[in-house]
């Protein structure tokens, strides 16, 4: 057996005298995956630093040692491949061409992954030389990839810079001002949630740059009532003239940010981040394509989110009514209007609680000290739910007999004034202010507990760290206010829709956990399954000490053994997070369940394994769910909390299987078609589900540029001549103008698509399943396509085909809206009218339970 602390000494030693050839020579006989983790380690005790890194080490081992082909092919074959191209294309001050050009050559999809992972080709001193680099034919696409968005970013950024030096001279109380109105005009043409958080991104952006561009703005001299009146002011010059709010420098450069997040959401974040996604040429059009099962499997796992909240908010409700019952909890109001308020506020509060008690993280640490959750979630919901009646609800009112934003605000200005109630689009007020204002609600509340909770939830820019629009810190859901002195701001409409439920836990989540938390979780885990009557083991330090690997619980039920990882991290809401999760934690997690099962297959003295475990990644992220990582499964905690609850599942066997085959969320999905089910509840059901509503390729295949933009531009236009003609049923010449596209351009899956279902409406069968079957050629697996397809099929007699269409849509994309009911209603119209013959209803039948 290796002894890899002597090889790390030794290695030292050698590397302490310079005599870098042997002291990688040393450490290459620990092992790839130790070498380069001991390579890159950093040691402050030690003084060790990042050798990948380091000013000779390195010169010697990107020039030198690494390209020996031995050395070279193991590195790049290994899973420590993306480890070390990190390190070089993110921390090395240099570029080393030779390598590059052998990495190109011998491992092009290790080079193409790594100049997009890490965003090496936005650095514009290095785009030129990443153009000249020998790729082979499949690759070369990526080349004119990185070209354009580079070119187009840079564009973009130009206009920003040109927008931000025109508001150079403007105090921070007149961007602030114009800032509002902007945000506020623009959610008014669209208030919906994906606006609102889009206008989150820009307000965040912005003030993060404007106070990065100009840090001497955050010292002007800002209260209320000089905020107050400027505002007002602003306000009636854009009231007079509306066109003013478009043309402002500030609403200029707002929209130019807005431009440049699109951008970045759109193009780069996906590009470098989701390795799902492939760049095709399809004649002048370069297409970003990823799959319809990925994408599926995002939009069900962004409605986990959803639904995990629901869930929290029925127990919230239990807790509530469960307090109240029992005298426990007296829920103020002087009207029945004020109690049912109130009853709703108590209700997220112990929706917010209960979450964090399955997170272990009742309470927050602010330096030294530790303060209980419910202290600091108290007065940040009280005082938004507050804002949200006050402001958003009068708003929604007046919004509903106004055409624009400042015609809505003039009426609710007004009735303020009527009222004597203040009721601004923003927060500001002095510290002092929002401690007297907490005070007021919750008179328990100490001064000091007002200061933690702005340290907690409020931003002040440090200028020494700089702007990196790439790597931007701010957040306004998670850090609401805006420091700027003594005063704290916020735009009204971003605080009082602020439900807090995941922003709040985010918080919690990214403050540096201890081992004492992870601990308590692990237990808290470990006796909710022992409560299932399953054997239960939770590992403590000691004996984790003598394991190699780690598993956190072990679970043992009638010839069933469950290794679990838990991963208590925090929620991953886009592509380059849940990337990074991917790489640094599911990674690591399956490598230490693999290791574990190794060591403990031997005689060991912490667990005397009697079955070839099942190895679960137990995160409390919900991106990736499902997947199988090294022969491990990831699975989200919340499910997994969620199915100890079914009083059905009693063997760990059968636990393990509903869970991997997501029975809870089917259900959850089906429920919404129950007859038996409230209105209401189905009502919110559907609305949680909303998005798992079937899609097209326009959703994973997205058009990024064209080499010949009026080209582009007239075959869109007879495309969509082609799809009015048909919704107004001019069939035959829709049909003739969809032709003129595929003969224009045969690989168009779409447009044979919607040839296909004109040649269906005409009653064309034979031709129409011939062009269906053209489609998903091009397009396999489209939904929408398949689904249209599998009508075809019934509705032209051949119902034993579209049955298994319609299964084989099931299977793909259970959770889909309508899906099911399709098979459902189809195979009971057939067997009503005798469509089928025995053996293919027993086939049909067979298979459709198996999946159910």
């Amino acid at each position: 057996m290796i002894d890899k602390r002597n090889i790390y000494s030794e290695s030292k030693a050698a590397f302490n005298e310079r005599n870098y050839a042997l002291s990688f020579q040393i450490l290459w006989k620990a092992g790839i995956h130790s070498f380069v983790s001991f390579t890159q380690k950093v040691e402050k005790k030690s003084n060790k630093t990042n050798w990948f890194i380091h000013p000779e080490a390195s010169k010697f081992f990107w020039k030198e040692f690494i390209f020996s082909d031995d050395i070279f092919e193991s590195l790049f074959k290994s899973n420590s491949a993306d480890q070390i191209l990190h390190n070089y294309f993110t921390k090395l001050k240099y570029p080393v061409i030779e390598f590059e050009k052998k990495l190109a050559n011998s491992f092009p999809d290790q080079f193409v992954k790594a100049v997009r992972v890490n965003q090496v080709y936005l650095d514009k001193k290095r785009i030129g030389q990443l153009k000249t680099i020998q790729l082979n034919d499949q690759f070369q696409i990526h080349q004119k990839i990185w070209q354009w968005i580079q070119k187009t970013e840079q564009r973009l950024w130009k206009e920003i810079e040109n927008d931000l030096q025109s508001i150079s001279d403007y105090s921070l109380i007149d961007l602030l001002s114009h800032c509002i109105i902007w945000l506020e005009t623009n959610r008014f043409r669209e208030n919906s949630k994906f606006k609102l958080h889009q206008l989150a991104s820009v307000f965040s952006f912005f003030i993060e740059l404007i106070l990065s561009k100009y840090p001497n703005k955050q010292f002007d001299n800002v209260d209320d009532i000089r905020f107050f009146k400027r505002f007002l002011e602003i306000f009636k010059s854009t009231t007079n003239q509306i066109e003013l709010i478009g043309k402002s420098p500030v609403s200029s450069l707002l929209s130019m940010i807005n431009h440049w997040i699109l951008f970045k959401e759109h193009v780069i974040t996906p590009y470098c981040f989701d390795l799902s996604i492939e760049p095709i040429q399809q004649n002048e059009l370069v297409f970003f394509q990823s799959t319809p099962k990925t994408y599926y499997n995002w939009l069900v796992n962004g409605v986990r989110y959803e639904i995990t909240q629901l869930q929290y908010t029925l127990k919230g409700h239990q807790t509530v009514e469960y307090l109240e019952q029992n005298s426990l909890l007296k829920i103020p109001g002087k009207t029945k209007t004020d109690v049912e308020m109130n009853r709703e506020l108590a209700v997220s509060k112990w929706s917010t609680l209960l979450l964090l008690e399955d997170l272990a993280c009742q309470s927050f640490r602010i330096g030294k000290t530790s303060i209980n959750t419910e202290q600091i979630l108290d007065p940040i919901l009280t005082f938004s739910s507050n804002r949200s009646t006050r402001y958003e609800d009068n708003l929604s009112k007046h919004a509903l007999q106004s055409r624009n934003w400042n015609e809505a605000f003039m009426k609710l200005l007004l009735e303020s004034i009527n009222l004597d109630i203040q009721i601004d689009p923003y927060i500001l007020m002095s510290e002092e202010e929002y401690f007297n204002l907490n005070k007021n609600v919750l008179p328990e509340l100490s001064k000091n507990y007002t200061k933690e909770i702005i340290q907690l939830f409020s931003f002040s820019p440090n200028p020494k760290f700089g702007f990196n629009r790439f790597q931007s810190k701010y957040d306004v859901w998670q850090k609401p206010f805006l420091k700027i002195g003594d005063v704290l701001f916020c735009p009204t409409m971003f605080f009082a829709t602020n439900l807090w439920f995941y922003s709040f836990t985010q918080v919690a989540l990214r403050q540096r956990t201890s081992r004492n938390e992870t601990q308590k979780m692990e237990n808290h885990l470990g006796e909710l399954i022992r409560q299932k009557g399953w054997k239960v083991k939770v590992t403590n330090d000691k004996e984790a000490g003598f394991m190699d690997g780690d598993v956190d619980i072990f679970v043992e039920g009638e010839n069933t053994t469950l290794f679990i990882q838990l991963k208590r991290t925090y929620f991953r809401l886009n592509s380059k997070d849940s990337h990074f999760e991917s790489m640094n934690s599911d990674l690591k997690a399956s490598s230490q369940l693999n290791l574990a099962e190794k060591y403990l297959e031997k005689s060991n003295p912490v667990y005397q394994l009697k079955h070839k475990p099942v190895k679960w990644i137990l995160s409390t992220s919900f991106e990736s769910i499902g997947h199988e990582i090294n022969g491990c499964f990831k699975v989200n905690y919340f499910d997994f909390l969620n199915a100890l609850n079914d009083p059905k599942t009693e063997n760990l066997s059968q636990f393990i299987q509903e869970l991997k085959a997501d029975k809870n969320l089917k259900e959850f999905v089906s429920s919404a078609q129950n007859p038996d089910f409230p209105f209401l509840a189905k009502q919110i059901i559907l609305e949680t589900i909303k998005p798992l509503s079937i899609f097209g390729s326009k959703d994973y295949k997205e058009v990024i540029l064209s080499d010949d933009p009026k080209t582009t531009q007239q075959y869109n236009y007879i495309f969509d001549e082609a799809l009015r003609l048909d919704r107004e049923g001019k069939k035959r010449d829709a049909l003739t103008l969809v032709n003129k596209c595929i003969s224009q351009n045969p690989g168009d899956g779409d447009a044979l698509g919607v040839a296909a279902n004109i040649l269906a409406d005409m009653k064309l069968f034979d031709l129409s399943f011939t062009s269906f079957q053209k489609a998903l050629e091009l397009l396999p697996n489209d939904p929408y396509i398949s689904r249209n397809y599998s009508l075809a099929l019934l509705e032209g007699g051949r119902s034993y085909e579209g049955l298994q269409l319609a299964l084989q849509l099931n299977e793909q994309f259970p959770l889909l809206g309508g899906i099911r009911i399709l098979f459902e209603k189809a195979f009971d119209h057939c067997l009503r009218h005798g469509l089928l013959a025995s053996e293919q209803i027993i086939e049909l039948k067979t298979k459709w339970d198996s999946m159910n």
